[in-house]
């Protein structure tokens, strides 16, 4: 994990610590998968994701919808 994120630092000195360390965690320790992630907007989705399940056990419907919709749209680009 510290070496993706110490490549990611030099790479993208745009991003935060916390940033870094979260695409170090979801890319497994993959240098490669951290690069697609961050390219692709994998900080973006698991934002969208954690700022939606902080509403848990109530999720508001149309929130819930409005990320539905923009994974179909992502989906679409494709």
């Amino acid at each position: 994990e510290g070496t993706v994120m110490g490549f990611l630092a030099r790479a993208f000195p745009d991003l935060s610590p916390e940033e870094a360390q979260a695409l170090a965690r979801l890319s497994e320790g993959s240098i490669g998968k951290a690069i697609d992630l961050k390219n692709e907007g994998g900080l973006e989705l698991l934002q969208a994701m954690t700022a939606l399940l902080e509403g848990l056990p109530r999720l508001e419907g149309g929130k819930l919808h409005a990320f539905a919709d923009s994974l179909v749209a992502g989906a679409k680009d494709r």
